[in-house]
């Protein structure tokens, strides 16, 4: 199982190695500038034990994609026109289509599709503003079909349909962090927490 442990202006490439319970280092990288978020989901399969590329966002409003393995970069793009560090990075795939998503400390989103799921390519990118507070970002399932919670001061669930991103309002004031809640009571839920409460419910 392969992770990426970020230190200062750089970070590790680990592995757990099958013979013992030992961390083992694969790659040592130095990007330049403070890492503010990264990611590692895999795009094929969320549920795989690793991923062949993991997504870093920077201190100096960018983000990068990364060879897990090696660390060494594929590619690269600026957040435009950011003012603040983005403060959550995500690797999903919607339809098919790999994308990297990442939010900024005030509310703006970045959306970039990427030219596949193993060369990182970072292709094009759209911005748009889903709220005035910092962004976390969470996939989840619904009707078997990837959605993404964006949590902000305006909590947004983005999706897509005939390959075009959707994104719709939540209706609720502020939802800090999201994570699938499934029991007998509350199948295929949500909870959702925010400052001052916690919430179990679901999307239609």
């Amino acid at each position: 199982v392969a992770f990426f442990a970020p230190h200062g202006g750089g970070g590790d490439a680990m592995d757990v190695d099958d013979a013992s319970p030992l961390l083992r280092e694969l790659a040592r990288v130095n990007v330049g500038h403070e890492i503010a978020c990264l990611d590692v989901t895999p795009l094929a399969d969320p549920r795989a034990a690793s991923s062949e590329i993991c997504a870093v966002g920077l201190w100096s409003a960018e983000v990068r994609v990364l060879a897990t393995a090696t660390l060494e970069e594929l590619s690269s793009a600026p957040l435009t026109d950011a003012e603040v560090i983005p403060r959550a990075v995500l690797l999903c795939s919607f339809e098919g289509i790999p994308y990297l998503l990442a939010g900024l400390g005030d509310g703006q989103l970045f959306t970039f599709a990427l030219m596949g799921e193993r060369s990182g390519i970072i292709g094009d990118g759209k911005k748009l503003s889903v709220g005035t507070q910092p962004i976390t970002l969470k996939t989840f399932r619904n009707k078997n079909t990837t959605h993404v919670f964006a949590g902000s001061d305006r909590p947004t669930v983005i999706y897509s349909q005939n390959k075009k991103l959707i994104y719709s309002n939540v209706n609720l004031r502020e939802v800090l962090h999201m994570c699938a809640f499934n029991c007998d009571a509350f199948p295929d839920s949500l909870a959702l927490a925010s400052e001052s409460e916690l919430t179990i419910g679901g999307i239609d």
